[in-house]
């Protein structure tokens, strides 16, 4: 049976639980944690629990600062990142009048 799954040096700065937890709070974070939270206790009181897997899924991305939650999904367009040059294939057209 082989085990499928990613591994992280435990070690590594960019994977310490600690550090992730206590440090690059921002507001779309708390936002995502609190409305996550909200989300999750609000369907278990009402026995709705397939909406807790998706509060759980959001209280866990603010939690922990992955995903959009971090500020590194890009939707504003000023990314940090390298600009894709785009490829076009451009060729001049040329029409021709019909009478």
């Amino acid at each position: 049976m082989a085990v499928v799954g990613i591994a992280y040096n435990i070690n590594s700065n960019n994977y310490n639980m600690k550090n992730r937890l206590t440090t690059g709070w921002n507001f779309i974070r708390i936002a995502f944690t609190v409305l996550g939270l909200f989300m999750l206790i609000q369907s278990i009181f009402d026995k709705e629990y397939l909406s807790s897997i998706l509060g759980g899924y959001l209280a866990i991305m603010g939690l922990f600062g992955i995903g959009c939650a971090s500020g590194s999904c890009c939707a504003t367009g000023t990314c940090s990142s390298s600009k894709k040059t785009e490829i076009t294939n451009e060729k001049d057209v040329f029409y021709q009048e019909i009478k």
